[in-house]
C-alpha cells in the first residue's frame, strides 16, 4: 500500500508511471487508482519497456520499489544515464555482498530506509556505504488516528464497561504471534477482566490459520474472552474502542499500524524485534518484550492491565512520540523529497 500510495502522490506532481507486473494485486491496485502503469510480463519485457523509458525520459529518475528487481534494473540500464533511487521495505536477511549485487548496486545514488535498526541491517549485509542510505520512517494521520475518537458504543458491542479491551491488528499468520498472543492471554490472572478483539483475515491462498487460532481459543478456554473480526478498512474506529494494542511479531521492519496505535494514545506492548524498538521505546511509550517469549508476554499484558495509571501514562507518551516523530504530513514531506527532488 506505500508504493501505492506514494506513487499516487507523485503523480500529481507531473509525468509519473509504475512499471508493475501484468495483472498483479499492486496493477489492480494502481489501476482503481488512476496511476499510468507501464504493464510487463517477463523480466525480458521488463529490460525492452524499461529502455524506452529511459529513452523518451533521459534525465529521469529511477526508483525501484524492490531491491530484488535492482540487477534487472542495472541490466536494463547499459548505456544509459538516469539517476537510481531505492527504497527498502524490509530487513535483509542474508549477505549479499558478492560481486553480482555489488554491481547492481553500485548505480544507487541512495537507498531509503525506515529506521536506524533498519539502516544497520542494510549496512551489514548490502554492498552499501553511509552516504547511499537515508532514513525516513513512515507515518500516521495523527488526526485520523486521535484519541479524542473514542466510540463508546462500538466498544459495548464486544465489552463491558469493566473490561480492559486489547486488540491485535494484521492478516493471521504465524510469523505475527497471534497464537503466542493466546497462549500469553491464557497465563494471566486478570484473564476474566479482559477482551481480545483479533482484527485481520488470512493471506491469500493460505489458509489454516484462522482455524489453528481458534482450535487454541478453545483449547485454552478463551471464548469467553477473544474475539475475531476481518479486516476493517476503517481501522482507525477500533482503535477508537481498544485500551491496549499488542503486536507480538516475530520480527517488523517498521510495523505502521503501531505507529498508528500510539497515535490513538494507546498502551502499546510489542516485541523487541526488528524496527520496533525505534519507534515504541521499552517503558516509555510502551513495553517491549522478547519475540516468541509467551511469559513475558503474559507478565506485561497482565502489567498494564491491571495498572490504568501505566495505561494513561505510555498512552500519553506515545501520542507525544507519534505526533513529534511520526506525523504523516512531515513524514510524507520527506518522502516526496526523496523520491522527486525539487529542481
Amino acid at each position: 500500500m506505500f508504493v501505492v500510495e506514494m506513487a499516487q502522490k507523485l503523480s500529481l506532481r507531473g509525468d509519473y508511471g509504475l512499471v508493475v507486473r501484468r495483472m498483479s494485486p499492486l496493477h489492480h491496485e494502481a489501476f482503481k487508482r488512476g496511476i499510468r502503469c507501464f504493464e510487463v510480463e517477463s523480466k525480458w519485457e521488463f529490460i525492452q519497456k524499461s529502455r524506452r523509458i529511459y529513452q523518451q525520459h533521459p534525465k529521469a529518475r529511477i526508483l525501484v520499489q524492490d531491491l530484488r528487481d535492482l540487477k534487472w534494473v542495472r541490466a536494463s540500464m547499459i548505456g544509459f544515464s538516469n539517476p537510481v533511487i531505492g527504497v527498502s521495505h524490509s530487513f535483509v536477511g542474508v549477505s549479499k555482498k558478492d560481486p553480482l549485487h555489488a554491481w547492481a548496486y553500485q548505480r544507487l545514488e541512495k537507498l531509503a530506509c525506515l529506521t536506524e535498526s533498519h539502516r544497520q541491517n542494510l549496512l551489514k549485509v548490502l554492498p552499501v556505504t553511509e552516504k547511499q542510505l537515508v532514513v525516513i520512517p513512515h507515518g500516521a494521520d495523527v488526526d485520523l488516528f486521535h484519541p479524542n475518537k473514542k466510540d463508546i458504543s462500538l466498544r459495548r458491542k464486544f465489552a463491558s464497561d469493566s473490561q480492559v479491551v486489547m486488540g491485535v491488528v494484521g492478516r493471521l499468520d504465524p510469523q505475527k504471534g497471534q497464537a503466542e498472543l493466546l497462549e500469553a492471554l491464557a497465563l494471566m490472572p486478570s484473564k476474566n477482566d479482559v477482551k481480545l478483539l483479533v482484527i485481520g483475515d488470512e493471506t491469500a491462498g493460505e489458509g489454516g490459520e484462522m482455524k489453528r487460532l481458534q482450535a487454541l481459543v478453545q483449547a485454552k478456554n478463551l471464548t469467553e474472552q477473544v474475539q475475531f473480526l476481518p479486516f476493517q478498512s476503517e481501522i482507525e474506529r477500533y482503535f477508537a474502542i481498544l485500551d491496549i494494542f499488542v503486536m507480538p511479531s516475530y520480527q517488523e521492519t517498521f510495523g505502521r499500524v503501531l505507529v498508528e496505535a500510539m497515535a490513538c494514545q494507546l498502551t502499546c506492548v510489542a516485541t523487541a524485534a526488528g524496527g520496533v524498538p525505534s519507534i515504541t521505546r521499552d517503558r516509555q511509550e510502551g513495553l517491549l518484550v522478547p519475540p516468541r517469549n509467551i511469559g513475558a508476554l503474559s507478565q506485561a499484558l497482565e502489567e498494564v492491565v491491571t495498572s490504568s495509571k501505566l495505561r494513561q501514562e505510555l498512552g500519553e507518551n506515545a501520542r507525544r512520540r507519534a505526533e513529534s516523530d511520526f506525523d504523516r504530513r512531515v513524514t510524507d514531506q520527506k518522502w516526496l523529497a526523496f523520491l522527486q527532488p525539487v529542481r
